[in-house]
């Protein structure tokens, strides 16, 4: 299910399409409004805690820094750490003693760490724009036969600061990924990024 949140559903995972389903103005303007805010933004940081439709749960900590880096450290139990690099996410198993890697743009979180969101990518269907208790949700549907499924994100509605994502596949599981403590425009430095070779972590 970790593997699920952060790193399948390659096409709820590549924020793209203009093909609305018949947006309205004011939903179009609210969806212009989110991207032209996260385009100023560089870097974001905090806390995660994830919970899918089987039970499970975890937590840690998460780090942004655009264009298309990112890393998440769950705290124990897990020995997962997951990171972006800017082309490759690597999900490091240490427990199992194992790493995986898929392409950036096969992760949830490509929607946000391009440089430019531009919503002109033909994969992703933007089904719907709605308030509700004080956020503003989209919902978007892949369009890729090989990678069906779907994902919201919401942001609060004054300041758009992100609140959560829930990841679900077409047979109905789900993943939400909450977070809190978010800090934005830090200074987070280019080597929480790197991604190490399995030999390398040999000894640490």
């Amino acid at each position: 299910m970790i593997k699920r949140a952060l790193v399948g559903l390659a096409a709820a995972l590549a924020l793209a399409s203009p093909a609305f389903a018949a947006l309205d103005a004011a939903q179009q303007a609210e969806l212009k409004r989110i991207t032209d805010y996260w385009n100023t933004i560089q870097t974001v940081e905090g806390q995660f805690a994830q919970v899918d439709s089987s039970g499970g749960a975890s937590s840690g900590g998460f780090l942004i820094r655009k264009p298309g880096r990112f890393r998440f450290d769950y705290d124990p139990p897990e020995e997962l750490t997951v990171v972006a690099d800017g082309y490759t996410v690597a999900v490091e198993d240490r427990k199992l003693e194992t790493q995986d890697r898929y392409p950036l743009v096969e992760t949830p979180l490509s929607i946000l760490v391009d440089e430019n969101i531009t919503l002109q990518r033909p994969d992703l269907e933007v089904m719907d724009v709605e308030k509700k208790d004080g956020a503003v949700r989209v919902r978007l549907k892949s369009l890729k036969e090989d990678a069906q499924g779907e994902l919201l994100i919401a942001f609060t509605e004054a300041d758009l600061t992100l609140q959560y994502w829930v990841v679900r596949d077409p047979q109905g599981t789900t993943v939400t990924v909450r977070v809190s403590g978010v800090k934005l425009q830090g200074d987070i430095p280019a080597s929480k990024f790197f991604i190490r070779e399995p030999e390398e972590d040999d000894g640490r």
